[in-house]
């Protein structure tokens, strides 16, 4: 490349010098389908973040370095500078550079939207650079005579560090430095006088910050059962083999999956000197569980993060990783991105969850990404559930995943017995709320509330799992026969007693219970949540210690972990709550389960309902009978003779599979078809219209351009989904599903491209893999 005149930005004032200008391809967080060329006077590997200017107004945004620019036929005088480096390190090693450029394609976003997903703390907390006085630059700053006394007085007027702005604006005047802020960097530290400081680098300390009751001994592996010890032979094996298959662990409730994960981490510790482990939960409920378990065992070695850290611990705990300091991460879907060192295995636990799918930006499903870093890092990938995900199964058919089992629990405990209390369906009329909400009657059945008398009195503790958040349902206004909905999402709003407000759990819209307790018209509360739920039991069980988990009394920070410890410890007799309460929890005094109303999860219009419940039903009963003493669930339905609740009461995990399988092929339906949802919306309806007209018209056109479109595509809409507006935007649903991937996947672009232009206020969103079509 031919050297040129360039202009370097130095706050606002700009220095002409003579230097060969290198071309680098950057990824911005933009929409756009594309990548950015930038010039940099040195070469900047790939993975590291820089500032830039972008758009006409040259904003400062930042940016990540992809490599060299493949761009033919630019002149490296007509390109924009880049401001500055922000890593001295790549903050994205090659492979997840090569993951994000898979997860751009595969999900139908661009490359620097991914990356933006990929590392949302480093995107948004900038490294601190400080420039210190050396000993020997301290004492050129005090003695008048010292040969650099003059330049260190006019960078340092006072001897405090500088921050590197402030130190490259200063050094940028010294004409005596040299025409480079870079050049006159390197001349400041070659002659002793300053050094630099990374001031986000992680203190040893740091690792342990967020448990100052870490044990100084690892606590001792436990002795493995039979079955146990057959099924970590073979991850040993799967683990030291070349090519590694992911491993599901299809283990029962309670069969020792978290023992079995604890000692692999330990023996790829051996296996591999250097490498790290990952461990993906569902929930943030359950990361002070497995922190706890983890810490235990790897004192010192586990980092954890969650949604509930600010972004400057994140960003502490993520950096122990990146490092070295740390060898273990735990936390949820969004961990997968963590930047190990040298990543050995990958643990996803409880694997079928739905929450590891990402439901807004990009929306990744953590499970599959973890599947796809472990193959691309050669790591051992080690799925665990008692009820794999139906997907997770056809990847067990094809070969293209080995299934491990592990169907009894330790110590040969049987798993709890499932009994049926069915009831009729019954018309009752709903309370009215002229006077205030009384305390009323809810349909739970006579043997639920003698169970759990029964085991306050023996001393043991039970969880009670109700569908659904809130006091009721919604209010109904049986004049006119409506519902009183939310004014920006075509849903009802859910009554609240505690806060006397009707709220919209989609969009948080909030209205006063007051205005209608006060109305001339009568209003009916109808159904009941884990509020109103609450509030019966205790009624019912007077003196019993009854205490409620939803997301409206977790809200505030560390509330989950206290309810959680106090019930561990034995200060709660009864835990009442929506389904947070079915994931994953290893309580040992917990010997009974009531789940109410499960029946509404089967009526929902989503193909997926039939496995959720079943996972429910299953999971939920997984948290009875844990320890010495047995368990029992109870299980409340008007449908006992649904094939799902069936093979739940059974727990029949492999019959569940073959019939969900078989209904699924039987109708298209993922696995054996891909899918992909895209939707559009905005908060005019006449213009969402005209956008969907056009897009019938391009569809129709797509396929009389493309044959083998017609024959592999199925086309469902545009139509109007089963929620039609949420946050007061009208939605339009497009679903495509496809037996031949490469078909789907280029009728969803061309569709993407084709609508890239749309009016400022509709917005287009794909979803690849759908968890949910509502």
């Amino acid at each position: 490349m031919a050297s040129n005149i360039c202009q370097v930005m130095t706050t606002g004032r700009k220095v002409s010098y003579m230097s060969e200008q290198i071309l680098l391809e950057i990824a911005v967080d933009t929409p756009l389908a594309r990548t950015f060329t930038y010039s940099h006077q040195n070469e900047i590997p790939p993975g590291c973040r820089v500032m830039v200017p972008f758009g006409k107004q040259n904003r400062r945004v930042i940016g990540v370095v992809l490599g060299r620019s493949q761009t033919e036929g630019l002149v490296a005088s007509k390109i924009k500078g880049i401001i500055e480096r922000l890593d001295q390190e790549p903050s994205l090693s090659p492979v997840m550079l090569r993951l994000a450029r898979w997860l751009a394609d595969y999900y139908f976003h661009s490359i620097g939207e991914v990356l933006r997903a990929m590392m949302p703390a480093s995107s948004k907390v900038k490294q601190k650079i400080a420039w210190h006085l050396t000993a020997e630059g301290r004492k050129a700053w005090e003695v008048d005579d010292h040969p650099h006394h003059k330049v260190v007085r006019q960078v340092f007027v006072r001897r405090s560090p500088l921050a590197d702005g402030t130190f490259t604006k200063k050094i940028s005047a010294i004409d005596s430095l040299g025409p480079s802020a870079a050049g006159a960097k390197k001349k400041m530290v070659s002659l002793g006088l300053v050094e630099r400081a990374d001031e986000s680098k992680v203190k040893p300390t740091l690792v342990q910050s967020h448990q100052q009751d870490l044990p100084t001994t690892p606590e001792p592996p436990k002795n493995l059962t039979v079955k146990q010890t057959e099924v970590f032979s073979r991850l040993q094996a799967a683990m030291k083999a070349e090519k590694k298959k992911a491993q599901v662990l299809w283990g029962v409730t309670g069969a020792g999956k978290t023992e079995i994960y604890l000692q692999l981490i330990a023996d790829c510790f051996r296996f591999h000197r250097d490498s790290q482990a990952l461990v993906l939960v569902p929930e943030i409920s359950l990361t002070p569980q497995m922190t706890m378990i983890f810490e235990r065992r790897f004192p010192g070695l586990v980092s954890v993060v969650h949604s509930a850290l600010d972004q400057k611990e994140r960003w502490h705990r993520l950096e122990a990783i990146r490092t070295g300091a740390a060898r273990i991460l735990v936390g949820p879907r969004s961990a997968v991105f963590g930047p190990f060192r040298n990543l050995g295995l990958v643990i996803c636990d409880e694997e079928h969850d739905s929450s590891y799918k990402q439901s807004s930006g990009l929306q990744y499903h953590g499970r599959d990404v973890a599947v796809l870093r472990g193959q691309m890092e050669q790591a051992l990938v080690v799925l665990g559930s008692a009820t794999p995900s139906i997907e997770t199964m056809a990847n067990v058919r094809s070969g293209k995943y080995e299934i491990l089992e592990l169907l009894e629990r330790v110590h040969q405990r049987a798993l709890p017995e499932i009994t049926v209390l069915e009831q009729k369906a019954q018309k009752r009329r709903g309370q009215t709320i002229r006077a205030g909400l009384d305390e009323g009657e809810i349909p739970v059945h006579e043997d639920v509330i003698a169970e759990l008398r029964q085991n306050v009195e023996k001393g043991e503790q039970s969880i009670v799992i109700v569908n659904r958040r809130g006091y009721a349902y919604f209010l109904f206004h049986p004049a006119s026969k409506k519902t009183v909905s939310c004014p920006q999402c075509s849903v009802s709003l859910t009554v609240h007693k505690k806060s006397q407000t009707l709220k919209c759990h989609y969009c948080e819209y909030q209205k006063s219970l007051s205005a209608f307790m006060g109305s001339d018209d009568e209003y009916l509360i109808v159904g009941y949540g884990s509020e109103q739920a609450e509030s019966f039991l205790r009624r019912q069980l007077p003196g019993a210690r009854v205490v409620r988990v939803d997301s409206d009394t977790v809200a505030k920070k560390g509330a989950l972990e206290d309810i959680l410890r106090d019930f561990r410890q034995g200060k709660i007799d009864i835990l009442v709550g929506t389904q947070i309460l079915a994931k994953g929890h290893d309580f040992p005094n917990v010997t009974l389960i009531c789940l109410l109303e499960v029946d509404q999860m089967l009526q929902l219009p989503d193909f997926r309902a039939g496995e959720r419940a079943f996972q429910l039903m299953v999971q939920a009963a997984g948290r009875a009978g844990r320890a010495e003493l047995s368990g029992r669930v109870l299980l409340q339905t008007q449908k006992a003779d649904d094939p799902i609740i069936r093979f739940a009461v059974a727990q029949d995990y492999r019959a569940f599979a073959e019939f969900e399988l078989g209904f699924r092929e039987a109708h298209q339906f993922p696995p054996f078809y891909k899918m992909v949802h895209i939707e559009f919306n905005s908060p005019e309806e006449a213009r969402l219209e005209g956008v969907v007209s056009g897009l019938q018209d391009l569809i129709q056109e797509m396929l009389r351009r493309h044959e083998s479109y017609r024959r592999s595509l199925s086309i469902l809409g545009p139509i109007a989904p089963p929620i039609e507006m949420i946050r007061g935007r009208i939605r339009r649903s497009l679903i495509l599903t496809s037996k031949e991937p490469k078909d789907l996947w280029s009728a969803t672009r061309f569709i993407q491209l084709s609508c890239s232009r749309l009016p400022s206020d509709v917005r287009m969103k794909i979803d690849v893999d759908p968890q949910s079509i509502l």
